[in-house]
């Protein structure tokens, strides 16, 4: 059988976002994902810095060659934290 089991629930569309992933640039401040709503979206950070929260909470913060949004994305269900942009501008 073809492909990888992580992906058998995941509709053809997105799969071919990850494949031809667009190059996304936000500024300090910028909300990627939030608490409790949908994602759709995978994020790999190129440069710049994300904060991870929960529950108004800053839990961690991600950098250059990290990845978040992933989980959510492929277990299609609501996202566990926002994802903000701390730094300047991050892509």
């Amino acid at each position: 059988e073809e492909g990888c089991f992580l992906f058998d629930r995941v509709e053809p569309h997105i799969i071919e976002r990850l494949v031809f992933g667009q190059k996304v640039f936000a500024s300090r401040g910028s909300l990627l994902i939030e608490e409790g709503e949908e994602n759709s979206a995978v994020f790999i950070v190129g440069h710049g810095w994300l904060s991870i929260s929960v529950g108004g909470v800053k839990v961690a913060e991600v950098g250059p060659g990290q990845v978040v949004g992933l989980y959510t994305m492929l277990k299609q269900c609501p996202a566990s934290a926002d994802v903000k942009v701390e730094s300047d501008v991050a892509y």
